[in-house]
């Protein structure tokens, strides 16, 4: 039983440490932005599309917060998780001109 406990509570921290970020498209449109963040308690998703207002995202089950986003042409982004900016891992990076990454999406 205690061993049995042990692998839960493992499994249960490995999975709080780390962050996944996916898309995935629906043709034509929308694009689904999800990102792996089970502790966190808000998460933005903010977008270039819009001057970088900061949109809500909606929380799964699994910890995973989504926001389906028209698709069609490109644009950066980044979210805001608990008040704090994020940038998750992502394909493609651009820097700003104050120095600061945002991710990409390119169709």
């Amino acid at each position: 039983m205690t061993r049995s406990v042990y692998s839960i509570l493992v499994l249960l921290l490995g999975l709080n440490a780390c962050a996944a970020h996916s898309s995935k498209q629906s043709r034509p449109e929308p694009i689904t932005f999800s990102l792996h963040k089970p502790l966190a308690r808000n998460v933005q998703f903010l977008s270039s599309l819009d001057g970088y207002q900061g949109h809500e995202t909606r929380r799964t089950v699994l910890g995973f917060w989504e926001i389906q986003i028209p698709a069609g042409k490109n644009f950066s982004y980044f979210y805001e998780v608990d008040g704090s900016p994020y940038l998750p891992d992502c394909q493609f990076k651009e820097f700003d001109d104050l120095g600061t990454q945002s991710c990409l999406y390119l169709p």
